[in-house]
């Protein structure tokens, strides 16, 4: 005969089981979001062509045109962007273009206006410096499996924007979620929750897909979303790793 604890002890596995398998299917993949650059997009020009671009265009926006002065101006900017990068990847903090540009001419000792007139010039070699990396026909497939959304660590939410508007796939995609917009950047656990927050899904029920195991794959797992890389490793963090988008609809599949 069954004493009273074995009864519970039984009840109790059973529901587990039932709990179980009700998570599972409940967590199957709905949305996959979309690291910007160095995943979707590359650079592909050195930093010096890059950043001169930019101080170029910022710099003649408010007069000053002498080459010299825009070489000089161009290594000291280069420096700051180094500086920046360590500070944000150190609090986590982003540093929003307008404070960039701010930063910069103080360094140089320009005591001029810093506004929104100034981001067309802050945004253009972002623009037109840069290579979509994902095939269109990979896009569009996964857009009729999933819902899609970007998530990037970017201090100009507008310029990301613009790019996709350019590359026609805009539409693509339910959510852009950018550092700029939030105040964080990845991988600080907030930006992965805004994105899915925007895109109504539950972090099971999702997948980040980036080229860096810091930013993207940590960030990621730390929220208990599904991770994969863009890229070569062998952490074990990696739900999956590909070396080109044209694997992701088989990858997913085995990770759903």
């Amino acid at each position: 005969m069954w004493s009273l604890p074995d009864i519970v002890e039984l009840l109790r596995k059973v529901v587990y089981k039932v709990n179980s398998e009700f998570l599972v299917r409940m967590s199957e993949i709905k949305a996959l979001i979309f690291d910007f650059w160095g995943t979707m997009f590359v650079q592909i020009v050195p930093d010096e062509i890059y950043y001169g671009e930019r101080v170029k265009r910022i710099l003649r926006q408010r007069g000053i045109s002498d080459e010299r002065v825009l070489e000089r101006a161009t290594r000291v900017y280069i420096q700051l962007r180094e500086e920046i990068v360590k500070e944000r990847r150190r609090n986590l903090r982003e540093i929003r273009a307008l404070e960039e540009i701010e930063r910069f001419f103080q360094r140089i000792g320009l005591n001029a206006r810093v506004g929104e007139d100034l981001i067309p010039a802050y945004s253009w070699p972002f623009l037109h410096f840069t290579l979509r990396r994902c095939g269109l026909d990979v896009l569009f497939d996964l857009h009729r499996r999933y819902v899609l959304g970007v998530l990037s660590n970017s201090p100009c939410h507008r310029m990301v924007v613009e790019r996709l508007e350019e590359e026609g796939i805009r539409d693509l995609f339910s959510a852009i979620v950018t550092s700029d917009i939030v105040g964080v950047v990845k991988p600080h656990p907030d930006i992965f929750r805004e994105a899915l927050r925007s895109l109504d899904v539950s972090p099971e029920e999702a997948v980040m897909i980036g080229d860096s195991i810091n930013d993207d794959v940590e960030g990621a797992k730390k929220v208990g979303m599904k991770a994969v890389l863009v890229g070569r490793s062998n952490s074990p963090l990696c739900d999956a790793v590909v070396m080109s988008f044209d694997k992701l609809p088989e990858v997913l599949k085995v990770i759903s």
